[in-house]
């Protein structure tokens, strides 16, 4: 071979080894493993699976206990819900396995309280439906008694008797009263005259004459 494309040819491997050596794909699966996350509707074992996976081709020199105690972290951190992984972290659990499990139960756990939370509230609102509608019909039937009673009362009074005021008797009104309206004045309230007629009022003007003829 030509020692020139010899020298091309080993380069081109050495170059294809530090691209797709053991050591670089251990540092791409150390930068998969930190980007783990859970996918939506991602069950916790096929993400515990997926990391045990990861860790053992990003640490394949590490004991097997120290790789378990990677994936379990990585597995804690990787959850998608922070209520969970908060729950799970205080667990402290030894395994990848038992983080998986407890993972499991918490989410149990939490949906079902959900659940008993939405049917406590929707047997709080239907229990509030019913009462406002008793509430309601309660108030409909004292509306209609109490309307009931006033015409009760009203037909229960003594009608009173129509009364002139003219001359003051009853059983007629003004309008039809036979008797002839009597002159009143408001100077003296003496009945026969009005107040330009007043006798009283011409004698008051006749006695202020001489002093005004004087002034």
């Amino acid at each position: 071979m030509d020692p020139q494309v010899h020298g091309k040819f080993n380069d081109l491997v050495e170059s294809m080894n530090k691209r797709f050596g053991p050591t670089n794909q251990e540092g791409m699966f150390r930068v998969l493993l930190k980007s783990t996350v859970q996918k939506d509707k991602e069950s916790f074992p096929d993400l515990a699976h997926a990391i045990r996976r990861l860790t053992k081709n990003a640490y394949p020199n590490v004991p097997y206990t120290t790789v378990e105690s990677i994936a379990r972290d990585h597995f804690i951190d990787a959850i998608a819900n922070p209520e969970v992984q908060k729950i799970v972290y205080y667990k402290e659990p030894q395994t990848l396995d038992e983080a998986v499990r407890v993972a499991i139960k918490v989410t149990a756990h939490l949906d079902k309280q959900e659940n008993t939370g939405k049917k406590s509230v929707k047997a709080i609102e239907a229990k509030q439906e019913v009462t406002l509608d008793i509430v309601y019909d309660t108030l409909q039937m004292m509306t209609k008694c109490m309307n009931e009673l006033k015409v009760s009362l009203r037909k229960m009074q003594p009608k009173r008797a129509r009364s002139c005021y003219r001359c003051g008797r009853a059983g007629h009104l003004a309008k039809e009263c036979s008797t002839v309206p009597t002159k009143r004045c408001y100077k003296c309230h003496t009945p026969g005259h009005i107040r330009s007629e007043c006798p009283q009022a011409t004698r008051n003007k006749k006695n202020r004459c001489p002093e005004n003829a004087d002034n």
